[in-house]
């Protein structure tokens, strides 16, 4: 059974994933050109130690937007294209399916991820053993937030037109108005415990930490991840009870 199981999220994940892999440079250059925009402006006004944190805010917007802004899109021009209904029909939980298109989503981002780790290590970020896995969980936590938020806005909505237009602005309004390419140290002492309620900044945050590349107090870590675990929570049970075909 849990074979089968295997079997089938991998070909979701395989039908999904082949296309984005196939198109990813033209797709992979134009998600970099913002991040290396802020590492060459942040360079220029406050040198490494202000470029640094360009990089790390893109590893957020990158593992949040490969759910946020691509899943709805895919997941909308599949039922456009009744493509999505063969997998209702099928044996296939939607849980499966839900898990394998976001997979399918993070795969082509894996090689944007690892060239804003390489810049954050020529900019001399801090890598630790902690660090680093405080830093894998992060990014999945922010994958997840994502993709489920993804899966909200992509089950609200049928008109590709729209999903593109909703999807795309979500994206530029979490990822470029509050403080996720640079340090929520920048923002008034007043307002911080505020702006991590938005998830992209609670993660960026904790990146932050975990690379060392600001001071981060103890209740503010604990803050950030209480804040994305809510958010990881809250998410799920609503689009569980959206998309139980099989079970309904």
């Amino acid at each position: 059974m849990k074979r089968n199981k295997f079997r089938q999220l991998y070909g979701i994940v395989a039908i999904y994933a082949i296309p984005l892999i196939k198109r990813n440079p033209i797709w992979m250059i134009t998600s970099l050109i913002i991040p290396f925009s802020f590492v060459v402006m942040f360079y220029f006004v406050g040198g490494k130690n202000l470029s640094v944190q360009a990089p790390v805010g893109a590893l957020t917007i990158l593992s949040f937007n490969a759910g946020l802004v691509n899943l709805p899109q895919y997941l909308v021009m599949s039922k456009f294209r009744k493509f999505h209904y063969y997998f209702i029909s099928a044996p296939i939980s939607a849980i499966l399916y839900n898990l394998g298109i976001a997979i399918a989503m993070l795969i082509p981002t894996i090689p944007g991820l690892i060239i804003m780790l390489l810049l954050c290590y020529i900019l001399r970020a801090k890598f630790s053993i902690l660090g680093i896995g405080a830093l894998i969980l992060t990014i999945l936590l922010t994958w997840a937030i994502g993709s489920l938020f993804g899966f909200l806005i992509g089950m609200s909505f049928n008109s590709p037109m729209y999903i593109s237009a909703i999807a795309n602005t979500a994206g530029l309004l979490l990822g470029t108005l509050p403080p996720v390419y640079y340090p929520l140290n920048y923002v008034s002492f007043a307002w911080r415990n505020v702006l991590l309620i938005i998830p992209t900044v609670s993660s960026a945050h904790l990146m932050r930490w975990a690379l060392g590349t600001i001071k981060v107090s103890i209740a503010e870590i604990v803050l950030s991840c209480v804040i994305l675990l809510i958010y990881v929570f809250i998410f799920t049970i609503v689009v569980q009870r959206k998309t139980q075909w099989m079970e309904s």
